[in-house]
């Protein structure tokens, strides 16, 4: 006989078992729960049609739209119908239409409207769902995946096919996404990138022209999920203690563009090794990182008798700032570097065909950081900081500057400066310690191509005689300017102003 505690035990048993496959079995109606509730925690208005069949769901009539902060962009997304059925492995297939329609609309101050279509498609397109209700992943992969212009109008008058084109494809695309609302993970990578683009004026008179391509591409996205048209939006999620992380790299990258004028006309060509973006938000502050490798360009205009021609071997950009308004002083960075630096001769003999400038590559280095008192919500900071007044500049609410490294190389001369501010007043006080480098030099080698005119070479040299001081070091000159609190400026103790 069984006793009591063996019933007992056996039918827990059977219980934990049965809630255990209840748990490990993804759902249907909990993968479109969680991912309706990430797309409203978005910032998304999400209505749709649900339509239980056992364990299939019909998702239908499904509409989302975004709406800017300034309400002057609308977009819908529209989906007919979005079908989940039971696969195999306990995973959820979730098929798609052909064809998904975007409709963006964009109003001025005036009151015009323009209107897009977009359609978004897929060939080959494989997606599921697993995992637990609790923990759901998607899967999904695709022989390509594009996105092309249907129509535009403009104040309701319809713009004719010859006027616009845009097509974006991405080819052979894997990705994966943890869904958690209001978090996303998600990890996407393909085999190529293919772009092109055309937009005509009303008038014909103006054209625009961009192609372009790259092999591999990587992306990730880790955080919370953002309204694409509301920094609002991500100012609130982080207020909440959110953060989001975003890389994109891009592989052996190409790009031309074409402006055509009424009399000018302008053509770029460049391409890329290998391009970095990262970018964090979290704990009330900004951080970009961008990294660029062997960059090749060539720019041929109406006004240029040949194409002009360089390289660039290295392009470097971080930036960290403040977004949330704080009482106390907040820290900012600004650094750059652009090496390698280089012109084809081609270039070179158009104005200096005697050689008597130095071909070599030239260089730029910035590392700027300093304190500002932000006073309203922002993601646009440093560049709303510094506005032009009426008599002077005025600073918004940087509070200090320290410019850590300023370095630039160039035709054998070279430019360095560090210095210290502070804003009272909006009055910069501080100074800025400056080292040139064979100035005097270049001078010379530039009224001898032909560059310089003499009157402007006297004027170099005679401001250069005012500003700074011959150094120990040979055709080395040196130059402390200082900005006291009373708006004067003072070059080596000599007042300017």
């Amino acid at each position: 006989m069984v006793s009591a505690k063996m019933r007992i035990g056996i039918a827990l048993l059977f219980l934990c078992s049965g809630v255990s496959d209840a748990i490990a079995q993804v759902s249907a109606d909990a993968v479109w729960a969680k991912w309706r509730d990430l797309l409203v925690s978005a910032g998304y208005v999400v209505t749709a049609q649900e339509n239980q069949h056992g364990d299939s769901l019909s998702i239908q009539d499904l509409t989302l739209t975004v709406v800017s902060d300034e309400r002057d962009i609308t977009a819908n997304v529209e989906v007919d119908e979005l079908l989940m059925t039971v696969a195999e492995n306990n995973r959820i297939k979730i098929e798609f239409p052909k064809i998904i329609p975007i409709k963006v609309e964009l109003r001025d101050a005036t009151d015009s409207k323009l209107d897009v279509t977009l359609n978004l498609t897929a060939d080959a397109l494989r997606t599921f769902a697993e995992g637990t209700n609790n923990d759901i992943r998607l899967t999904y992969a695709a022989a390509a995946i594009y996105l092309t212009i249907d129509s535009v109008t403009e104040d309701d008058v319809p713009l004719s096919a010859d006027e616009y084109d845009f097509n974006l494809r991405l080819s052979k695309i894997n990705g994966t996404a943890a869904i958690n609302p209001p978090l996303i993970k998600h990890f996407l990578m393909g085999e190529g990138v293919d772009i092109n683009a055309l937009f005509l004026d009303r008038t014909k008179t103006e054209q625009f022209r961009l192609s372009g391509k790259s092999a591999e591409f990587i992306f990730e996205d880790e955080g919370f999920s953002v309204n694409p048209l509301s920094a609002q939006d991500v100012i609130d999620q982080i207020k909440e203690g959110l953060s989001k992380t975003v890389t994109l790299l891009v592989n052996s990258g190409e790009i031309s563009t074409l402006f055509k004028g009424k009399n000018e006309e302008v053509a770029i060509a460049s391409s890329i090794d290998r391009s970095r973006f990262e970018a964090a938000l979290g704990k009330t502050r900004q951080q970009q990182r961008n990294r660029h490798e062997n960059i090749s360009f060539v720019m041929e205009t109406s006004e240029t008798t040949a194409p002009v021609t360089g390289q660039v071997g290295q392009v470097q950009l971080d930036i960290e700032r403040p977004v949330i308004a704080s009482e106390e002083l907040q820290e900012f960075r600004l650094a750059g570097m652009i090496k390698e630096i280089r012109f084809s001769d081609e270039v070179w003999n158009d104005f200096d065909p005697n050689r008597h400038l130095p071909r070599e590559a030239s260089n730029i280095t910035i590392d700027f950081t300093g304190r500002t008192l932000l006073s309203t919500d922002s993601l646009d900071f440093p560049f709303h900081a510094i506005t032009e007044g009426p008599k002077q500049l005025r600073f918004g609410g940087v509070r200090s500057v320290n410019f850590n490294t300023i370095n630039a190389t160039a035709m054998g001369a070279e430019l360095a400066a560090n210095g210290q501010f502070t804003i009272a007043d909006s009055y910069p006080i501080g100074e800025l310690n400056v080292t040139i480098t064979n100035g005097s030099e270049l001078i010379n080698r530039l009224v001898a191509a032909g560059i310089m005119p003499d009157k402007l070479a006297t004027a170099a040299r005679a401001t250069l005689g005012l500003l700074t001081q011959q150094s120990e070091a040979e055709n080395t000159l040196t130059s402390r300017i200082e900005f006291n609190d009373q708006g004067q400026v003072i070059a080596n103790g000599q007042r300017l102003r």
